[in-house]
């Protein structure tokens, strides 16, 4: 039915629902607000910034677990002459590459540090380390890094694995 000039009725009703404020909405002055506005939930819902220029962790709570961590990291940084940016950073250039390799080997035999605990403060995956821990114990002669699973992770058919 139309009245008038030919306006729906029930048009403009939906219309005026569907254009009608939200309550509690936020307002915005200017585009460049609003972008402001949406680029900042962005970088806290996404973290969009690149993993290694990240600071290198908040706090892991681990009884000398993280201090220890950073203080092996440092250790091997300056024994193999690399800074701990470049340790953390994306290049793999085989100084680099087995340099990791002893601190998580290190790291997984002398704390009680998790793999991912370990991955964090490097930035790098658990999964890197708990094979670049096993490569470098097999390059080098020593034994492999056992870890004890608890009760509710343990697999059937055995109580340690090798990480």
């Amino acid at each position: 039915m139309t009245v008038g000039l030919g306006i729906n009725p029930g048009a403009v009703a939906r219309a005026r629902v569907l254009l009608r404020p939200v309550e509690g909405a936020r307002e915005f002055h200017s585009a460049a607000e609003m972008r402001a506005h949406y680029s900042a939930i962005a970088r806290r819902l996404y973290d969009v910034r690149k993993k290694w220029d990240t600071p290198v962790i908040k706090e892991i709570v681990v009884p000398g677990g993280r201090n220890r961590l950073v203080s092996i990291l440092y250790q091997i940084a300056k024994d193999a002459n690399v800074s701990v940016d470049d340790l953390r950073g994306p290049r793999r250039i085989k100084k680099l590459a087995k340099t990791r390799a002893k601190f998580y080997y290190k790291a997984m035999s002398e704390t009680a540090c998790s793999c991912m605990q370990i991955a964090k403060i490097i930035n790098k995956d658990h999964t890197t380390v708990i094979i670049m821990a096993k490569r470098h114990a097999i390059d080098n002669g020593l034994p492999p890094v056992v870890r004890r699973r608890s009760n509710k992770d343990s697999v059937p058919g055995g109580d340690a694995h090798y990480s």
